[in-house]
């Protein structure tokens, strides 16, 4: 079978044949003078790749050759490649590098995730690369060519039904299910990566194996994203009384998690003064409990702490969100039962942190406590990975006097300030004392996103925890207006369409009130066309993007806005 054009300058240069019981689809990419090849493939298939290549470009002009995970079957012939001319490095994350060295071969490695997940043509072009942990290796990537709109989505999206056909038809879904139920381990860490391209305006989806995808492609992203696989089909499937291996196996390692699951399991009906992961009382009854403590004229030895897991985006990163919001109920439930837990009030933050009110904490046992806490986390008993746990700490007698000038945010900034200061250190730290100014240096202001898409939300939250900003998100507009002038936020990014209060009026409101009119607004939306153009240039809105855009586009984008709005 011939080379087969896929989308404007992309090229199939595989092979394909029905009796065999798995295909390998290799994929070239032209621009100008440059070529990059993805997934070259196996030793099995190395003379018929190199000899499609050869018909499009010179080896001397392929400028990168991509391994989206290290499996034999995509990978192996990498050292013939190069033997072959090829001097190009291999783009690939380090996890992946690790393995490589076993094929032999000498060209070197461009570490995507130390690259900023991207890599150049000469001409701008750019390529980008997304992180598929588990999908099926813990170091899989996926490579996406945003000017041709091909996604080269390696396991993904696959099937191991043979075909002489290069693209899918309808009935394609259904082996492609088959393969991702074997091949995927769970459907909780199958969810994040899907939600991770739907933003994506995507024309083809190139997997490894199976066929190329060309039509539908929403219908096949939603169902991966709810498909049932692995580990947890097994679960699904057991007979009623009947514990899964999975089950009994995690039982076996971490008896204190399932003692934990079992506590949480007690009480499913919190009320709204809770927050339903943690267990712990929630952010709204955390803003209560500070203006209440402001305004206490003697505090005595109480001072204020706030926690966080500084590899927590890491962890939701690659092993799924569920995965971190089990970090953080492991982190509440050692704060609960630290030795000085009896004389704590324990919070659950709008953001991913957890505030503790600590009394007696001048006693000499109370920083050995909190290191306490930090070194149970890092031993990694309750969670698959050791948790690196950083602290800021604000005591009583350093909270300014009372005054009209001190409110919760001023307090909740002082105390985040000094947590960032102490997540600087690689193994996390403790910060104990920074004035106010000082503190302004390590903390990036507060950002409200409104956005009633959830999966929106979790696709742009670990952007704004990288650079240590304070996101905090609402669903609609109207819950921005019922704040207070001294609560609101450094910045605002609305959707144009949300429930009740539409980001277009949002901005007008805004702009009607003494201390909203000065504070910097992003409109997004998934339409720009003239009319909404219109709309925007008439209410006076500067900033406006259109979905689906780059993560790097609206961080540089706020990066700006706050810097100058200081």
């Amino acid at each position: 079978m011939e080379n087969q054009q896929i989308a404007p300058d992309v090229w199939w240069v595989g092979t394909r044949n029905a009796d065999t019981e798995i295909e390998c689809n290799p994929y070239l990419i032209l621009d100008g003078d440059e070529a990059v090849l993805v997934d070259p493939g196996s030793v099995l298939e190395f003379s018929r790749v190199l000899e499609s290549v050869k018909k499009l470009v010179d080896p001397e002009r392929v400028k990168l050759m991509i391994v989206n995970h290290p499996d034999p079957d995509i990978a192996s012939g990498i050292p013939l490649f190069e033997e072959a001319g090829f001097r190009a490095p291999l783009a690939l994350h380090w996890r992946s590098s690790v393995l490589m060295k076993f094929y032999g071969g000498s060209n070197p490695h461009y570490l995507v995730n130390q690259n900023a997940w991207m890599w150049a043509f000469k001409s701008g072009r750019t390529l980008r690369f997304m992180p598929a942990p588990y999908c099926h290796f813990p170091g899989s990537i996926l490579t996406w060519d945003e000017k041709s709109g091909v996604l080269f989505s390696g396991d993904l999206f696959g099937s191991l039904i043979a075909s002489p056909d290069l693209f899918a038809d309808d009935a394609y879904i259904e082996g492609m299910k088959s393969f991702h139920e074997h091949y995927i381990p769970a459907q909780e860490v199958l969810a994040p990566v899907m939600d991770s391209i739907a933003p994506l305006p995507i024309r083809v989806i190139a997997p490894q194996h199976g066929r190329v995808i060309v039509r539908n492609i929403p219908q096949h992203i939603q169902t991966l994203k709810a498909l049932e696989c692995g580990i947890y089909l097994g679960q699904t499937r057991a007979s009623a009384g009947e514990e899964s291996f999975s089950q009994t196996e995690k039982k076996r390692r971490r008896p204190e998690l399932q003692e934990l699951r079992q506590s949480f399991e007690a009480d499913k009906a919190m009320p709204e003064m809770f927050d339903l992961n943690t267990k712990l009382m929630n952010g709204t009854v955390w803003l209560q409990y500070l203006s209440h403590w402001i305004a206490k004229d003697k505090k005595g030895e109480e001072s204020l702490l706030v926690f966080s897991i500084d590899n927590l985006e890491e962890i939701n990163q690659m092993r799924g969100r569920a995965a971190g919001d089990e970090a953080l109920a492991v982190l509440a439930y050692l704060l609960r039962n630290s030795d000085a837990a009896g004389s704590w009030k324990i919070f659950k933050m709008n953001a991913p942190y957890i505030a503790v009110s600590a009394d007696n904490s001048l006693a000499e046992s109370f920083r050995e406590t909190i290191e306490k806490i930090r070194m149970t986390a890092a031993e990694a008993r309750y969670t698959l990975d050791p948790l690196i746990l950083s602290v800021g700490m604000l005591a009583a007698d350093q909270i300014p006097a009372t005054g009209d000038n001190l409110t919760t945010t001023a307090v909740e900034r002082l105390l985040l300030g000094r947590l960032f200061c102490a997540r600087k250190i690689k193994s996390g730290g403790i910060c104990d004392a920074m004035d106010g100014s000082e503190s302004e240096k390590y903390l990036k202001r507060r950002v409200l996103l409104i956005e009633p898409d959830d999966s929106y939300v979790e696709f742009l939250k670990p952007a704004f925890t990288e650079l240590g900003i304070l996101l905090e998100t609402a669903a609609d507009g109207q819950e921005l207006l019922r704040q207070r002038e001294d609560q609101l936020p450094d910045l605002v990014i609305s959707a144009a369409m949300t429930p009740v209060v539409n980001g277009f009026d949002l901005y007008t409101k805004l702009r009607n009130t003494r201390q909203g009119k000065d504070i910097p607004f992003i409109l997004i939306s998934r339409r720009k066309d003239e009319e909404y153009i219109m709309r925007a240039a008439e209410t006076g809105i500067v900033h406006y993007l259109k979905k689906p855009f780059y993560k790097a586009e609206l961080m540089g984008l706020v990066s700006n806005l706050l810097g100058a709005s200081r």
